[in-house]
């Protein structure tokens, strides 16, 4: 089974077809990543806080971080893999969440050693 057929069945992927393009696309990333934000009706996030041995947290060794800080770290982008290049690709998401993101992906797709 390839990657991009592995992928396709995990829960935050969705694969996206259109306009000749054919990618996976990565959904939920703060969620993956190990945020839990709550937000306010209006929209703006009122609480950040981080899972104990999640990526975010080994990034900021906090369990929480400011509203404001969290509007500025980069885990608002976008991560797919494109499925005729077998390469991962992304937009405004923060450097040092992409390699981890992409790392625990893989390993969660991975198929289990007999």
């Amino acid at each position: 089974m390839t990657l991009a057929e592995k992928l396709e069945q995990h829960p935050n992927c969705e694969r996206w077809t259109k306009y000749g393009k054919d990618r996976i696309y990565v959904n939920d990333i703060p969620e993956l990543l190990g945020f839990r934000i709550s937000f306010y009706n209006t929209g703006n996030i009122s609480s950040v806080r981080l899972v104990e041995g999640s990526i975010a947290h080994e990034e900021y060794g906090e369990t929480s971080i400011s509203n404001s800080r969290a509007k500025r770290i980069g885990i608002w982008g976008k991560l797919w893999y494109d499925v005729p290049s077998e390469s991962w690709q992304g937009r405004d998401l923060g450097e040092t969440f992409v390699e981890p993101l992409i790392e625990k992906l893989k390993n969660e797709v991975a198929e289990p050693v007999a």
